[in-house]
């Protein structure tokens, strides 16, 4: 079906393009705004976390008792879980749920008597890039969109109206070489502007773009955004007053916030979450990542899925409690990442904190004495005139750091970068930098920061 869709899509004149869109955005409402979604989002409101935390573990112990039910009882892969869970540590007992489960056992994960038109497919590029396939509940997805409508709405971006997003969604060929590089969403109110054409001298045509659309907010992957907020900062050009930018999709390197922030004149909230299991933590308005408490269990584990302390790294693993059609209980969402002490903050919101987000598990460098090396982003700050960057170890003992250099590039200022990765990553490593045209992007269009091209011990 998606085939068929693209092939029509692709033959089809601009006109058609943008209705075929619309109908695409539609056809997807019916599973994301269905039904009572006005009451769907008030449960969901943000307001509910205001309460004492204990609210949110007594409500996360309820919800797991459901699902681990339903699951044992009507999921042919759950069979194994145990009858009853009577705390959430109880949750530790249950073996970790892998990617690697996810492609094997798809059917059997699906509960027993689950209609497919109540289920939703998501295509991810993992983190290697290859595609993994899942499904999850309608209900769940409504959930997730209530969650998304609600958070937006805190900062004055209500759904429906005028946004940009900056998505995966392939607008036109990768060679295309003249606009337009967009197109409206008509049903959403959404203009959907693509990274695949993003090159220097198209980016003033992306911010005339913006200027004549005059969205309220943008959503989108954070690299794209980085772009265009550094063209922004160079050039000018912006005409449009835009109240919030959300990122998501891929991690935001701190760096890349200042630069959109100035670029943009407006803040920048970052989400952090995985189609599989929906959000799972969010940024407030004092910039600290908020565990959903209320719609998902959150668990920082080492590698044979036993808790580690707070502020230490560690497997982020989270159970989706917003549907039981497809279960993910504790889902390897394949990162890395470190709980913080406190639960709540100034903001007002009582949950735990996700101190750090510290990267992919698989594209952590590893040291020839086993040692993992995250948090990565400031390494190529002291460089001039970068237009981007990617840190990749090549084997165990070098790693290069590519960068897309703009015309102002000033090669000297490399010497310190490379010192500062010296100082970060240590032992006797062979660190050296190269200039490329560009940093390759996996087949979802995303973005790494750090890369390992190796396999441990292999």
């Amino acid at each position: 079906m998606a085939n068929t869709y693209e092939r029509i899509y692709n033959a089809a004149p601009w006109c058609l393009k943008e209705l075929l869109v619309s109908l695409e955005a539609w056809r997807r409402n019916r599973h994301r705004r269905y039904g009572d979604y006005a009451a769907v989002r008030r449960d969901n409101s943000f307001d509910h976390y205001r309460l004492p935390f204990e609210a949110h573990r007594a409500l996360q112990l309820e919800s797991l008792q459901a699902l681990i039910t339903t699951a044992k009882a009507k999921s042919p892969y759950y069979r194994y879980l145990p009858d009853c869970v009577h705390s959430l540590d109880d949750l530790g007992s249950i073996p970790v749920l892998t990617k690697s489960d996810v492609r094997q056992h798809t059917s059997d994960m699906i509960t027993q008597g689950t209609s497919p038109n109540k289920l939703w497919k998501g295509i991810t590029s993992g983190s290697t890039g290859t595609p993994l396939t899942f499904y999850v509940g309608k209900t769940g997805i409504r959930e997730r969109f209530a969650i998304q409508d609600e958070y937006y709405a805190i900062y004055g971006c209500e759904y429906g109206t005028k946004r940009v997003r900056f998505g995966g969604s392939k607008i036109a060929p990768s060679d295309r070489p003249t606009p337009p590089f967009w197109i409206i969403n008509r049903y959403d109110n959404q203009l959907q502007m693509s990274p695949y054409h993003m090159r220097p001298d198209r980016l003033a045509l992306y911010v005339g773009k913006l200027n004549q659309f005059q969205p309220l907010y943008l959503t989108g992957y954070a690299h794209a955004l980085y772009n265009l907020g550094k063209h922004l900062v160079e050039h000018g050009g912006l005409t449009v007053q835009i109240r919030a930018i959300f990122t998501d999709s891929e991690g935001t390197p701190p760096h890349y916030i200042s630069i959109i922030e100035e670029g943009f004149n407006t803040q920048v909230h970052d989400v952090y979450g995985l189609g599989e299991v929906g959000w799972a933590a969010v940024q407030c308005p004092q910039g600290k990542y908020h565990i959903l408490e209320r719609t998902c269990i959150m668990e920082i584990v080492d590698d044979d899925g036993k808790p580690v302390p707070p502020k230490e790294s560690g497997r982020i693993v989270v159970t989706d409690l917003t549907q039981t059609d497809v279960p993910y209980i504790r889902y390897d969402t394949g990162d890395m990442g470190t709980l913080s002490e406190e639960v709540g903050c100034a903001c007002g919101w009582q949950t735990r904190i996700l101190q750090g987000i510290d990267g992919r598990a698989d594209d952590l460098l590893i040291t020839p004495s086993g040692r993992r090396v995250g948090r990565l982003s400031h390494v190529t700050k002291p460089g001039r005139g970068i237009r981007e960057s990617q840190i990749v170890q090549t084997a165990p003992d070098k790693v290069v750091i590519r960068v897309v250099p703009l015309p102002s590039f000033d090669s000297s200022s490399m010497e310190e970068v490379v010192a500062v990765a010296r100082m970060m990553i240590g032992e006797n490593i062979d660190i050296t930098w190269e200039t490329v045209d560009s940093i390759p992007r996996t087949n979802r269009h995303k973005f790494k920061h750090v890369l390992r091209e190796f396999t441990p011990n292999a």
